[in-house]
Formats: structure tokens, sequence, C-alpha cells
């Protein structure tokens, strides 16, 4: 590594790199500037700074230092991140790469610290102590995980425009242990007689002398030619009055006496708390005094991680509101609303909720239970009934596909179900019964035909059931969780959704129930802090600003609306929360993190295959809609050349797909796009079919398919006419003529396959339709999923169809335009390559 020349090519992990500039060397190693490569694209794709030892021995003492501060760093802004340390030693080869940047070390501005100031436009004093404060900061992270720097000096400080940022972390150890080097000669406090250990007071002791070196242009502890520490630092001939507050602050930091001292970045920050007159009030609030921190738990995250099986705290099947936890998280939909009501004004006598396992039938009737005051009962009761106060008598059968105490599920049906088996009930009843399709379809067989059993087929057909209004059969596979559409069609409201976000964090309890983890030693490496300050409700310590958590979420929502949009997944309750409390809570509990074990960050488990413990359909669906499968050369070199993204570019576009719009991103290099789920470009127009806001938008998304069609069979550029739609003709035998007819653009219609109803069920599409209207007013259809939506879009805009198409891909769209070319045409339009 001693040998390395500007321009020199290197392979460092999965990467390569380039040598810019030799940094400096040390007594152990080396720092050099370098840029990560593209070989295929002959690129850079970002800065950073590779750091090497010169021999085995302090090589092993430098990679041991640094895998112990990488898990503390978290996103301090004045601490440099570190990207990834080599496994061992090796000669001429680098062992860490951390971030680059981009400024000069506060050493260079010894003797011109107040010009300094005066470009930044702030006093001297206020810019001194303001980045004391934030060097504070950073050095408090370390020291609350039990860590040291061990050498801070002004050349280990950088100088970013206003900020300043703390690197070289060679000689971090553990606060008690044999220090690992005293530091800089001219910084470091005097040695004691006994056996030198690492200490945090130490850490500010230098911090001071460094400012008092950079500030005032003269060795902090001269006197007369001669290094004299014990006299405290070397104000004579110094302008001290004009910095009264910061010189008191560093005289305190460099006592003789180690005892009066600050013994840590906590209690200097406490001493840098207090606003100043010449501050300019711009210190960041992160960096305001802490308390100190101790390794706490949040058992709700206990009951969290329970509630997804991929944990080791889970795999158990949820039962209704069976478990405290289950009551309080628990969110009620508009579905309930209508059931109460029409129970109450008695417009329904049976109601049978269907669906698929996990749906949330049981826990609705037992929420619904409560509202009308019948005896609270569990899961395993099965059957529960009472008279609603002012209402008719109700009896409801928690799941239809059980036996209970000793009686079959089918002698329980005959009895819940023999009110209504000739028509309405004679009593002033109401039966409730959560039963899957399937077994309620083996008792319909069993049963016979009646007129109730009639009435059933008829409902799972989807037929109309003019003539048995006081049944109601829900078929839950027809709600939507993750978005509805509203009753006037102006938007899709995600109220549910946020809702149970709140509940998962504990509601109007989350500031109560996260308050440990404001002053928790893991709050720095900790993932589920991290997502919950963006993700969670009002409360939550060091919560981020309004309108980055709305972004956060409602990015977060359009994923979820995704992969109910492709129509391949049904969302169940029970898949919608063991998703979220992935996403969102990982698998780790609290002591993981305090034994210095990580976990991915929340964009990576919300898309990553290679995230650990992933299980389920949604997240498998996600998987499929993973932002870093997509590609924008512009946003991508942004992305890896900030830092503070992630020096791994599919970890930063999933980064940025919650975090970053694209004037975030692009900062002042102009706009960009932002970065979007994979092959969701037309995800946005598919789902804002359902709305009748703007007609305009869905004629001009109709011409795009329609267009989109009429290019699948290669038709000339120059048949593509503004108000018509070519069709090829395929004649049995191949002839070099090409034949086309020509529909009327105005007889197709796009519309979203959804039918709203004051039922309660919340509704979201899945399919869209083609419709195209025949002359004798009959119409012909074409049901158009996310996917084949996507792909005549394209089409329609310009691109051509890969190879990797099939013709199964297309089965229903070519039947559906060869039934429009068997209508009669007036006209034929040929067109013979000979006469182009």
């Amino acid at each position: 590594m001693r040998y390395w020349s500007e321009g020199q090519e290197f392979r460092f992990g999965d990467h390569d790199y380039r040598v810019v500039e030799k940094l400096g060397a040390g007594g152990v190693g080396a720092a050099f500037k370098i840029v990560r490569i593209d070989r295929t694209a002959d690129e850079d794709l970002g800065t950073f700074v590779a750091k090497a030892a010169h021999n085995e021995q302090d090589g092993a003492a430098v990679l041991k230092a640094y895998r112990r501060a990488q898990p503390v760093l978290g996103r301090n802004a004045a601490l440099s991140a570190i990207f990834e340390i080599a496994s061992e030693w090796r000669e001429n080869e680098s062992i860490v790469l951390m971030s680059w940047v981009d400024g000069s070390t506060l050493h260079d501005y010894a003797g011109v610290f107040p010009l300094l100031a005066a470009d930044l436009d702030m006093a001297a004093e206020a810019l001194a102590l303001r980045w004391l404060r934030a060097l504070c900061g950073g050095l408090d992270v370390l020291h609350r995980n039990g860590l040291v720097h061990g050498d801070v000096s002004p050349r280990n400080m950088i100088v970013s425009g206003e900020e300043i940022v703390l690197t070289d972390y060679d000689f971090v150890c553990r606060i008690g242990e044999p220090a690992a080097s005293p530091g800089t000669a001219l910084y470091c406090p005097p040695p004691r007689g006994e056996a030198e250990t690492a200490s945090a007071s130490n850490d500010i002791y230098a911090l001071a002398a460094s400012f008092f070196h950079v500030i005032f242009e003269r060795e902090p502890f001269a006197c007369g030619g001669v290094i004299a520490k014990e006299r405290g630092l070397a104000w004579d001939g110094a302008n001290r009055e004009e910095y009264p507050v910061l010189a008191e602050f560093l005289d305190r930091a460099t006592q003789s006496d180690p005892a009066r001292r600050f013994s840590s970045a906590t209690e200097a920050l406490a001493a840098l708390a207090a606003p100043l007159p010449a501050d300019d009030g711009r210190a960041p609030r992160s960096l305001a005094p802490a308390a100190p921190r101790t390794a706490n738990e949040v058992e709700w995250l206990r009951s969290l991680l329970q509630s997804y099986p991929g944990s080791r705290y889970g795999n158990r099947e949820t039962r209704g509101l069976d478990s405290d936890f289950a009551a309080r998280t628990y969110v009620p939909t508009n579905l309930e609303d209508a059931l109460y009501r029409d129970i109450r004004e008695r417009r329904i006598r049976l109601a049978i909720l269907c669906g698929n396992a996990g749906d949330g039938k049981t826990a609705l009737l037992q929420h619904l239970a409560e509202r009308l005051g019948l005896p609270a009962g569990t899961s395993s009761e099965r059957i529960v009934q009472g008279g609603a106060e002012g209402g008719p008598a109700v009896k409801m059968n928690l799941d239809g596909s059980a036996a209970w105490r000793g009686r079959s599920a089918d002698e329980l049906l005959d009895e819940f179900m023999a009110p209504f088996r000739d028509g309405p009930p004679n009593g002033d009843i109401a039966h409730l019964l959560a039963v899957n399709d399937g077994r309620l379809l083996e008792w319909m067989e069993r049963a016979g035909d009646t007129p109730l059993t009639d009435a059933l087929y008829r409902f799972i057909d989807g037929e109309a059931v003019d003539d048995a209004p006081h049944i109601r059969f829900i078929d839950l596979n027809e709600r939507s969780l993750v978005g509805r559409v509203t009753p006037e069609r102006d938007r899709i409201e995600t109220d549910f959704l946020h809702r149970l976000l709140d509940a998962l964090y504990g509601g109007g309890e989350a500031a109560d129930i996260w308050k440990p983890c404001g002053a928790c030693s893991a709050q720095e490496r900790c993932e589920v802090f991290r997502a919950a300050r963006l993700f969670g409700p009002e409360g939550i310590p060091d919560m981020a600003e309004d309108d980055k958590r709305r972004r956060a979420r409602e990015r977060l929502f359009e994923a979820l609306q995704a992969v109910h949009l492709r129509g391949e997944t049904h969302i169940t309750m029970r898949e919608l929360r063991g998703a979220l409390v992935y996403i969102l809570f990982g698998t780790r509990y609290c002591p993981g993190y305090h034994d210095g074990r990580t976990e991915p960050p929340y964009w990576n488990r919300a898309f990553s295959a290679d995230s650990p413990n992933r299980q389920g359909e949604i997240l498998a669906e996600l998987i499929r809609l993973d932002p870093a499968l997509e590609s924008h050369p512009r946003v991508d070199r942004l992305l890896v050349r900030d830092d503070d993204a992630a020096a791994d570019l599919p970890s930063a576009r999933r980064r940025a797909y919650f975090e970053r719009s694209g004037h975030d991103i692009a900062n002042a290099a102009g706009d960009l796009p932002t970065v979007g789920l994979a092959g969701g470009e037309y995800l946005g127009a598919f789902r804002g079919l359902a709305l009748s806001a703007d007609i305009n938008r869905a004629d001009a998304l109709r011409d795009r398919i329609c267009r989109g069609i009429s290019r699948l069979d290669g038709i000339p550029p120059g048949l593509l006419r503004q108000r018509g739609v070519p069709l090829r003709i395929v004649p049995r035998t191949p002839t070099e003529t090409g034949f086309w007819v020509e529909k009327p653009l105005d007889s197709f219609r796009l519309e979203a396959d959804l039918q709203l109803s004051d039922d309660g069920m919340d509704r979201l599409h899945r399919q869209a339709t083609l419709a195209y209207r025949y002359s004798d007013g009959s119409d012909e259809r074409l049901q158009l999923g996310a996917a084949l939506f996507h792909l005549l879009m394209e089409l329609g805009d310009g691109y051509q169809l890969g190879d990797a198409s099939t013709d199964d891909t297309f089965a229903q769209l070519s039947i559906f335009v060869q039934r429009l070319l068997r209508e009669n045409n007036r006209g034929l339009t040929a067109w013979s390559p000979l006469r182009d």
C-alpha cells in the first residue's frame, strides 16, 4: 500500500477502485483518496477514503478498532462513516473503506480561524462553540457505547462548509482498558504514574487543546519553549477576553487535576448547552445534552415480534382478539360500522363472512359483539349470543368450520341456519357466521336444495339476489385493506393503514411505550428506532419532520397498493400485519442490539430478497417491486456520491424510495425523477382509473392502450391515425401484402372494474376493462391486469416487444382482437412492401 501511486487501480470487497491521491501517513498506516469505478460503463461511482496498515501487528490492532467503532457510529453527522472492513490484514492492501468528506482539516485553518468565521457570517466564538457541540455530540455516541476515540487532533477533524466531521478510528478502544495509543503528544493529557487506561475525559481534553491551538495559533501548553501541561493552557498574550465562554470551557476541559475535568462528552455537552449572545442558534437539536444512556428494553416490541411468524419470538397464530395485545392493536374498518348499523336497524338477519384464513373474520365478530353489548368471549367459545340493547337477539358463530363442546361443525351449522332455511326468520333475531368458503360449500351440498342454499349459491357466483334482502353475504376477498376508493371517487383513502401503523406503535400510549429508546445506549445502531422516528406516531423520541414522515408512509402504502393491484396476492389482515411488523420492527429484540448484533435497515427489509427471516406472500411480492431493479444514470450517480445514502447502490435506491424526492436527490443539480418501484411507471395511472375526477386523462390512457394493441401486430407507423385503431387481419395463407381494418377510437372506453356500494366494504380494483361498443349496442370486453396494462402502455409509447414474451401472455387479447375483426367492415386497408 505504501507504494501505491495516483491512478493505480485495485479491488476491495466486491468493487473496483482507483487511487486519486495520498492523504497522509502516520505511525501505523496511510490514507488514500479513492473513487469507485465501473469498468463496463467507464465512469466513477463515488469517492471514498481507503486506509492501510504498514505491518501485520498494527493492521490487526487497527482492524479491531474499526470493528468496534462501526456498529455504534449510526448516522451522527459529526462522525465519518465506515462502509467496509477487511476480514484480515494483507500486505499492500486496503483494510477499511470510509466515507469521503470534501473539505480541509481543521489544522489548515490555524491562525485564520476568525477569517473563516467571517466568511461563514458568524462570530468566531459562536462558530467554535457550534463545532464543539457537534464534535462532543459525536464523541458522546462513542462514550455512551463504552468507547473512546483515542486520537482527537486538528488533523483528524475535517471542515466541510459550515460543518465539521471527526474521522480516523485507528486507536478506538474500550473505556477502562489499556489505551491503544496515548494520542497526539501535543494535545493529549499528561501521563499519570500508573499504566494509562482509556478515558472519555482524555478525548475532551484533546478536543479542547486542539481548538485552542487552531483559534489562537499557538501550542496549547508551551511555556518558555517548554511543554508544561501541569500549568494549563498558555493564555499569555492570547486575546482571551474575546472568547469568554469558550475560554471557560477550554480551561475546565484541560484542568491539571483529572477529577476537575469533564468526565465525558455528555458532561461537556451540558456545559455547552446554555444559549449564548454570540451564538447564531444553528447548533443541531440532536446535540443537546442528554442523560446517561443505559441498555433499555421496550416490552411492547416483544409482543410485536410474536405476531410475525418469521421471528424467533413468533410463529404464534392469531386467534381473534384473545390476547390483550391483539385487542389493543385491533383497528376496525368501515365494515364493522355498516354491520352494526344494519343489525340495529334490522336490515339484515343473517350475515355470513367468508374469506381466506387470516382475513380477520373472528376478530371482526368479536369486536362487533362488544359493540352490541354481548358478553365477551374468546375464539375458543365459538358461539356468542345475547340480546343487544334496543335491538334483536344476536347469535354469532366465530368459526363455522370447527366443532364445539362435542358437537360437530355440521350440527352447529344446521342449528345456526335453521331459522333461515325457508326465508326470513319469524323472530326478532340476527345471526352472524364466520366461515371459510370451502367449508360453507360442503355444508350447502349436504343441506340440499332449499331457498337458503339457492340464495347462497347465487351470492357465491356473484349474481344479484334481490329476493333475499335479509341475507348479507360478505366475501372478504373483495375487501381492500391497503386503500379504498371513496364513494365520491375523488381520491384513494388510506386512513385504515395510518390507524394500523399508529396502533402497532402503541396508539395514544406510543410516547410512554417508546420513551426508553430516548435514553438507550443502542439507539444509534437500533433499526427499530430508526424506522420508528420516520413511521411512528407523535411522541416517538427524536421524530423526523412531518413532511418526511408523511412521504415515508405514503411510499410504504404505495408499495402495498402495488401488491394489491398486481392481483397475484390477496392481502389478508394477518399477512398485512406480519409484513408491516417485519418491515418496521425486524426480528431482533432489544438485547440483540445491546450485544452489538445488527439488523438490515427497514428499506432493505421491505424489498431485499437477501434480508434474513423473510417470509409471507406480501414480502415475496415486494421483491418484484424492488426499486433497486430499476436504474437512472443521473440519479444513481448522485446517490452513490452521497455518503449519507449508502455505499451500496441497491440499498441507496431503496432508501431513496422512502426518504427522498427528486428535488432532494438533485439538490442544486436540477430536477430529477423520484426513485420508484420496479415496473411501477404506470401503476399510478392504473390505480387512478377508479377516480372520476379527470375524464380526459382516462381518454388519453385509452388512446395509448389502443396504440399498444395496434403495434402488437407490427402496424406500419403511417396507419396509426389520430382517431382510428388499426387491427391486422392474418390470412390463413401467408402473403407479402398486409391487411388491416380500422375501428373508431371513440367506440373504445377504459374503466376500472369496481362497483362501489354502501355495504361498508373498502374496495380498490385489481383489474381494468377495455370495452368496445359494437354498432348494435353490445359490448366486447377485455380485462386488463396491472401487468398487461403496463405492457400495452409501453407498446403505446413506442417500446419494442422483446423475444421473451409469449403468445400465452396475450391469449385473451388475441381473442378480443379476433372478435372485433369479425364485425362487419366496409373498409379494408392493404399495404405492400413493393409499394411502400
